[in-house]
């Protein structure tokens, strides 16, 4: 068994103009972008919406944490045998940080 190996940033675009109709040739190469803008705090903070909601919006029991801004000072409270302390524990403060300056950008709850 043979494995093909693609590069991840390139694909190929297969073209339908000209040449004959068994032709199976590439016309066109495109090079996919290697960098761009990213918004750390909202990738770590998605991990959230499964009990606090998309964009911090709870539907469930949970407290929202949209507009959250002293989510560093939280963390640190909760003992590791509270669920939010296990989850606490997994995060650096720095990440804690980008994820408070993430939440506190979003409008709060009309509860």
């Amino acid at each position: 068994m043979r494995l093909l190996l693609i590069p991840i940033a390139t694909f190929i675009i297969v073209g339908c103009g000209g040449g004959s109709s068994g032709d199976t040739t590439p016309s066109t190469a495109q090079t996919l972008p290697t960098s761009h803008t990213k918004d750390d705090g909202r990738l770590l903070a998605s991990q959230c919406a499964q009990c606090h909601g998309t964009d911090g919006y709870s539907k469930s029991s949970w407290d929202s944490i949209a507009g959250e801004d002293e989510l560093l000072e939280e963390f640190r409270e909760y003992s590791v045998s509270h669920i939010m302390g296990a989850q606490a524990k997994g995060y650096s403060d720095s990440e804690v940080l980008l994820m408070q300056d993430y939440l506190s950008k979003l409008k709060e709850a009309d509860d």
